[in-house]
């Protein structure tokens, strides 16, 4: 009944012709080729951008060249740039970054051996975890698997099992691998407060403690995409012909707090430190970055742009 009783909330309109203008985002965003912040900007030298993450005095993103074969992970601070990961030819894919809720440690992971995207009996993955300030690797771990990292908790790196149903943790500090049972993929980690959105062979979504195999609740009629830092709520969403509902949801009980209404697209969240939503929203062919409040007062953090060519604006993964 819970993942019912979202969308039952009366839905609050994100209308392109109504938000006023508000100030930048308080987080970090890409666009116009660079990552910004503030009045600062880092630039990409006319390379694409598929995520990104802040660390301590800088990001770790994943950059794509022009040449498929061009997918790397690279530490950017202090005006400088460092290469952390890359795959070795076209055959091989990066995944992640993810990053500790402190912002000092990233974790990611290279698999080698696809087809196209596709596992192969040659398949292997190498996990990562590394100190986000200079990329020192602090554990590494090598399997036959098709491993895809999601999520950090403490010391434990959470990954799904690519394109077959599947969760592995690797407890980093005991050198341990574990199956995850009736886990078919994470879809969202809140680091700090150990929460896991699991999905299930219903494909249902449960909420669960890290570690543990209890259920705090669970929605049959949207995805989960993400948990705000503080651990107090989670991010839901459901689409259908007409648009997109984002829902904001107590993290552990479920209870509906905001339903908002977008005009279709990939809605992407990411959370200022004042505990305020950031939303990446499309209006037909124009996409913007919105700021809402859990009571659903919005306003625009960066103006529409036309994405008819490309996600003009991208917000960090939390």
């Amino acid at each position: 009944m819970l993942g019912m009783i979202t969308f039952m909330l009366a839905a609050v309109p994100v209308d392109f012709d109504r938000l006023a203008a508000g100030p930048p985002p308080a987080v970090a965003w890409y666009a116009d080729g660079g990552i910004h912040h503030g009045e600062t900007a880092v630039p990409l030298e006319g390379r694409s951008l598929s995520d990104f993450v802040q660390v301590r005095g800088g990001y770790v993103a994943h950059v794509r060249g022009a040449e498929a074969a061009d997918d790397r992970l690279v530490l950017l601070r202090d005006g400088r740039e460092k290469t952390l990961a890359e795959a070795p030819g076209d055959a091989s894919e990066v995944f992640g970054p993810v990053v500790s809720p402190d912002g000092r440690r990233v974790a990611w992971s290279v698999v080698r051996g696809l087809d196209g995207v596709a596992p192969t009996s040659g398949t292997s993955s190498t996990l990562v975890l590394a100190r986000a300030s200079d990329g020192t690797v602090l554990a590494r771990k090598t399997v036959r698997d098709d491993l895809w990292v999601v999520g950090l908790v403490g010391d434990t790196v959470v990954a799904n099992r690519g394109l077959d149903a599947g969760v592995v943790s690797w407890d980093t500090a005991a050198d341990r691998l574990t199956e995850w049972r009736d886990a078919d993929e994470v879809t969202a980690v809140s680091g700090r407060h150990g929460l896991v959105a699991v999905t299930d062979d219903t494909r249902c979504t449960t909420v669960r403690p890290f570690g543990e195999h209890r259920t705090l609740w669970k929605t049959c009629g949207a995805a989960i995409i993400g948990f705000d830092p503080d651990g107090r709520y989670a991010v839901t969403r459901k689409d259908d012909a007409d648009g997109v509902d984002v829902g904001l949801r107590q993290a552990r009980s479920g209870n509906p707090v905001l339903r908002l209404r977008t005009g279709g697209g990939t809605p992407e969240p990411a959370w200022e430190p004042s505990g305020t939503l950031l939303l990446t929203a499309w209006d037909e062919t124009r996409m913007a970055i919105v700021r809402c409040t859990t009571t659903g007062a919005c306003e625009f953090a960066r103006p529409p742009r036309p994405a008819t060519a490309g996600w003009p604006y991208l917000l960090p993964d939390q």
